[in-house]
């Protein structure tokens, strides 16, 4: 196939639902792949626009999916990663027990601040609880043996 004034690779944006992220909804395609996503159920309806510029599709990917606000009904889990950096200072412990207390010591931290009226800047929009606190790797940093 001969292309007149469109280049080979291009970048098409799509409209995003409640679920979408970038990736899904701004994507490099060529003619071809193109045509095979429009068999495979992609609608021309669902097309928002085709860019030659990488840039300009994500800037209207973003705008697009900035639009997406969180209804009352939905509820979101969302993973925060803590890291703690944990010095015994009695001998003889284990990475284990250190491990462990640290996911306690987080815990005991986060409801501690929830008993206490701790508040987020969106406190008064959105309740929010916390889930199980878990360890989900470790790692040592030992000294060097001279």
């Amino acid at each position: 196939m001969q292309l007149h004034g469109l280049p080979e690779r291009f970048w098409v944006v799509t409209r995003p639902d409640e679920a979408s992220e970038v990736g899904d909804v701004c994507f490099s395609c060529t003619v071809e792949s193109l045509m095979h996503k429009a068999k495979c159920g992609l609608r021309q309806g669902d097309i928002v626009g085709i860019y030659d510029d990488e840039e300009l599709a994500l800037e209207m990917a973003r705008k697009l999916l900035g639009e997406w606000t969180v209804r009352c009904e939905d509820s979101l889990a969302v993973e925060v990663l803590v890291h703690l950096m944990c010095h015994p200072v009695t001998a003889g412990m284990t990475a284990k027990a250190i491990a462990q207390a640290a996911v306690e010591a987080v815990d005991n931290a986060v409801r501690q601040a929830e008993n206490t009226g701790y508040r987020h800047r969106l406190s008064g929009d959105m309740h929010m609880g916390v889930g199980e606190v878990e360890l989900h790797n470790q790692f040592g940093l030992f000294d060097s043996i001279v």
